[in-house]
């Protein structure tokens, strides 16, 4: 059903503002969560553009 509408998962683009946003926010010490919420994005979001940009490690775990 997802399919039919073009709901199935896809990854919503950010600007690069907003990656780099997020990254300096993230090596300032704020954790996905608060990251997130004030982005009003999913930490799934947050967690995978750190991870594309080599922030945090495809293993590690993360701070929700």
């Amino acid at each position: 059903i997802l399919k039919e509408h073009n709901l199935g998962k896809r990854i919503k683009k950010m600007s690069k503002e907003e990656i780099n946003q997020i990254i300096s926010m993230y090596k300032e010490g704020k954790s996905i969560y608060e990251i997130a919420k004030k982005l009003n994005r999913s930490t799934n979001l947050i967690v995978y553009y750190l991870k594309k940009y080599g922030i945090i490690r495809e293993s590690s775990s993360t701070s929700l």
